[in-house]
């Protein structure tokens, strides 16, 4: 049997979907959620048993959306990671202080030639890591576990998730003031509880956030680096940037040890141009696409009728690109869009979805983000470590993952990390 699909790209009708999906009228709703892409990530790529993923679907195509695992682990989430939250805070805090630390290890050593892709992806690993679990949890004790996260080793993903049952059945022998994970992974266990799932069921819940948060927010912390690095002028205008927002401090004689102290919230207001390119890598480097189901014949806009049972897909992709949006220069990389206007703020930019597809952690992994990419940026003279040496940085091509919604890079981008003499032996203070 045939079925419809009607692929949406015009910001308006996709506005118009998004608020019959978030229609209050439950019985008059005419578009609801589709249960393929929780199979796809929680079963296929997590390992989620069937059992399990009947739980986490139930209801998800119904009208009675609001009271389901999926609805009420969102509505969790929003709660505990919005921009506010003591949780989103300290996760912050907690994620920086484990990168600033690795920095400050490299800036204390030679120089070294590394892939920035996997660079980043370990660095943002570990430090979302202890964040979420903390410091005792498997991947800090046995870094060498970080490739088990990424969709092309996924055959080995049950040693990790081994390691991770060993963790929680430890935790759970504690008190709760002695456990070390995070408030919103205790919520999260307890949640996950109270709808059934078993042990096996909440350990790989919680490893999923981990590896949720690592596959979107390392690749596009590792564009906007690379991207700025092959923008020489750009570079330079991000590090004045830099320069005015981080504070350096050394004793009374200008002697001792540097201290730098890193506040997010000067980031954003003395780096706007840094801000804009991260708002500018999201436009061109995500892919999601959101996928709904019509639940009875709808006339969209008053204009094209939809049929019952139809498929509604909305790429980001073609949304990010449309030059009735973005104008002639769409496909370019240009960060100085995001000063010109609030675009980012309309419905043609939807890096972290919308209405009740909205990432719920979009607040927490923009700081985090941006905060890498500054800290980054901001502690060496970076230069081409491959093949390119001596003709400066080139972008390399990119493709997409089954994981993540920001895509990848195809092949190896080394870079050639020098400390910055003037920071050498320089402490970080996340605030």
């Amino acid at each position: 049997m045939s079925q419809e699909l009607h692929v949406i790209n015009d910001p308006d009708l996709i506005s118009h979907v998004q608020r019959e999906r978030s229609n209050k009228d439950l019985e008059a709703r005419a578009i609801t959620q589709r249960t393929g892409l929780v199979q796809r990530f929680f079963g296929d790529l997590i390992g989620q048993s069937k059992e399990t993923i009947e739980i986490m679907t139930q209801n998800l195509d119904e009208k009675s959306y609001e009271v389901c695992h999926r609805s009420d682990t969102h509505r969790l989430m929003s709660g505990g990671l919005g921009p506010t939250a003591h949780s989103t805070i300290q996760l912050y805090r907690d994620t920086l202080a484990v990168i600033a630390q690795e920095i400050e290890t490299m800036t204390m050593g030679s120089p070294e030639c590394l892939d920035l892709s996997d660079w980043v992806r370990k660095v943002i690993t570990l430090g979302t890591a202890v964040a979420f679990h903390g410091p005792g949890n498997p991947i800090s004790k046995s870094p060498e576990l970080i490739p088990m996260l990424c969709a092309d080793v996924l055959k080995k993903r049950e040693t990790l998730i081994d390691e991770y049952r060993k963790f929680f059945a430890e935790e759970a022998n504690k008190r709760d003031s002695d456990k070390k994970y995070s408030e919103i992974i205790r919520d999260i266990k307890d949640l996950d509880t109270q709808y059934g799932f078993d042990e096996d069921a909440t350990t790989r819940s919680a490893f999923a956030l981990v590896s949720g948060v690592t596959s979107n927010s390392a690749p596009a912390t590792f564009w906007i680096i690379t991207l700025v690095l092959c923008n020489p002028p750009l570079h330079a205008r991000i590090m004045r940037e830099l320069k005015d927002a981080i504070v350096l401090e050394r004793d009374e004689h200008g002697a001792g040890t540097p201290r730098l102290i890193f506040d997010i919230k000067m980031i954003k207001q003395k780096c706007p141009l840094l801000c804009a390119t991260f708002y500018e890598v999201l436009r061109l480097k995500t892919t999601a696409t959101v996928s709904l189901r019509v639940e009875k014949d709808f006339l969209l806009d008053g204009r094209y009728m939809l049929k019952k049972n139809a498929l509604i897909m909305m790429p980001n992709a073609a949304l990010h690109i449309d030059p009735a949006s973005w104008g002639a220069d769409a496909r370019e990389f240009r960060p100085e869009r995001f000063l010109d206007s609030k675009q980012h703020l309309s419905a043609s930019f939807r890096p972290f979805g919308a209405g009740y597809n909205i990432c719920p952690g979009r607040h927490l992994a923009k700081d985090e983000i941006i905060g890498t990419a500054a800290i980054v940026l901001f502690s060496f003279d970076m230069s081409p470590g491959g093949p390119s040496r001596g003709d400066g940085f080139r972008p390399p091509k990119a493709f997409g993952t089954h994981v993540a919604t920001t895509v990848t890079p195809s092949e190896a981008f080394k870079v050639k990390f020098t400390p910055r003499k003037e920071l050498r032996g320089a402490k970080w203070s996340v605030v």
